[in-house]
């Protein structure tokens, strides 16, 4: 039994605070899972993301991306797509973050991680499709899945070609 079920079966109610904080929670364990990705919790305060994650195993280029957190506990649908809906605003406001974003659904049925990037202003997401879907059930899978973001964040970074930024850097602050 999952959570969900055991919850409903003791009549315990799972609040929203709840709900998300559990969330938040399965997705830091899932990304931080292996010794690739540094987590930072932002907290409550921070509207827009969840999570700063930096790649932890190249001290040289700790490349940063950003995590939003979804949490659900409804059942996949026909698809195997898990529905989170992000408001438009807050999907927006990641979007135009200059810097790799991410969305992350959180299955409470079976504590499992979907995450899709969020680049694109001309969509809504309404859910996420199964594609990269993370879980500690898989270990190998999951550790996969985790170098293929890594792969994505430093793609991102490297396409920027700022490679020289700190040599070229001319602060106004003396």
């Amino acid at each position: 039994m999952n959570i969900v079920d055991v919850c409903n079966l003791l009549n315990i109610e799972m609040d929203g605070n709840w709900k998300g904080a559990s969330g938040e929670d399965t997705a830091k364990a899932i990304i931080g899972s292996f010794p690739i990705f540094r987590v930072v919790f932002m907290g409550e305060k921070y509207p827009i993301t969840d999570f700063y994650v930096e790649i932890a195993d190249d001290k040289e280029k700790p490349y940063p991306f950003l995590v939003q957190v979804k949490t659900t506990t409804s059942e996949l649908d026909e698809r195997g797509r898990l529905q989170v809906a992000v408001p438009s605003d807050n999907y927006m406001a990641l979007c135009k973050r200059p810097i790799p974003t991410y969305i992350g659904g959180v299955n409470l049925r079976d504590d499992s991680l979907f995450i899709r990037p969020a680049y694109d202003k001309t969509e809504y997401v309404s859910s996420i499709a199964p594609d990269m879907v993370l879980s500690k059930r898989n270990m190998l899978d999951c550790g996969l899945k985790l170098l293929k973001i890594k792969r994505d964040v430093i793609n991102y970074w490297e396409n920027l070609k700022i490679k020289n930024y700190k040599q070229v850097y001319q602060s106004i602050i003396r």
